[in-house]
């Protein structure tokens, strides 16, 4: 009697390990399930919301403070570009037969220029997220402003 009850038990493992195995197999074959996943946020929202949230702005100088980030996104955005396509020349010279020195240094100064010229928007955007602060969110930009500084530079 045991024997049987040994053979069932067997038996019932081995058709719920086959029923197991059938729907892993469909599963891999079929493909996963999808899994919506919501859609990214852009890091400059996120950077945005939080210098909102943490210096507490009201309303408007919510509002300015957004106009004001579009301008200086679209401003550097544009100089990124120009400095990523004179790298590009830059460093296609490289395969050149005769490559021209003073145009290397030509190209290496218009790229530091524009980085400059970044690095004057950053320093101009900080003023003016400094000077739409009243009294009190004064005091927390100059607790966030080492966050601020670190989130500017490296955007």
């Amino acid at each position: 009697m045991n024997y049987f009850k040994e053979k069932k038990f067997a038996t019932v493992a081995i058709i719920i390990l086959v029923i197991l195995n059938i729907v892993t197999i469909s599963l891999l074959w079929l493909g996963r399930p999808s899994h919506h996943r919501p859609p990214l946020v852009p890091r400059e929202k996120i950077l945005f919301d939080f210098i909102a949230h943490e210096l507490e702005l009201n309303p408007v100088q919510r509002l300015t403070f957004e106009n004001n980030e579009k301008k200086y996104m679209d401003e550097t955005k544009a100089l990124h570009f120009k400095i990523d396509s004179l790298k590009q020349k830059l460093y296609n010279t490289i395969y050149e037969e005769n490559t021209d020195q003073s145009m290397v240094d030509s190209l290496s100064a218009i790229t530091g220029n524009l980085e400059a010229e970044i690095n004057k928007l950053t320093y101009y955007r900080l003023l003016e997220i400094k000077n739409l602060c009243d009294g009190n969110q004064q005091l927390k930009y100059k607790t966030y402003k080492l966050i601020l500084l670190t989130a500017f530079i490296v955007h």
